[in-house]
């Protein structure tokens, strides 16, 4: 599925967290290419069953998997696709087919945020980059005089 921004998309990665979706692989594609992904995805590992026939087949024991994925422009030129494939435990092709990584060991970052649990829920954090990062503009913007301060802050384009 295809979301309208990174904060849906963010929202949506966190909620299958939550919901049991232990596994995931993630990657990027151009804009293009994204509608063949999405079928390859859904005719291998049925992506876009009903949310009644997913909670049925994970009761019996298969894996159950979602597709989701937002329009990244960070990349200038071309338009691409950041997406990640979530998957429960269970029987099924797509633990034999795909690279899974667990959840609880390999986070899944996007764009310098990093989605944690914390012992009693799941939440995004910065990145220890992403933090750095803002550390140090703060504080080179803080060394500017006061009427140089306006100009740094306005010219900086937030693309990290």
């Amino acid at each position: 599925m295809l979301l309208e921004n990174r904060l849906t998309y963010l929202q949506r990665l966190q909620d299958a967290a939550r919901n049991g979706y232990a596994y995931f692989v993630t990657g990027e594609v151009d804009l293009a290419k994204w509608p063949a992904m999405e079928s390859k995805f859904d005719g291998l590992y049925n992506i876009s069953m009903p949310k009644s026939t997913r909670a049925k087949r994970r009761k019996s024991g298969e894996a159950v998997c979602l597709l989701y994925g937002y329009q990244s422009n960070f990349n200038l030129g071309m338009a691409r696709v950041a997406w990640t494939l979530v998957v429960t435990e269970g029987k099924g092709r797509v633990h034999g087919r795909e690279q899974l990584k667990l959840l609880k060991v390999d986070r899944i970052t996007v764009a310098g945020y990093e989605l944690v649990h914390d012992g009693v829920s799941w939440s995004w954090k910065m990145t220890t980059a992403r933090v750095r990062y803002w550390r140090e503009r703060i504080s080179s913007i803080a060394a500017l005089q006061p009427e140089r301060r306006r100009l740094a802050k306005t010219s900086s384009g937030d693309q990290h």
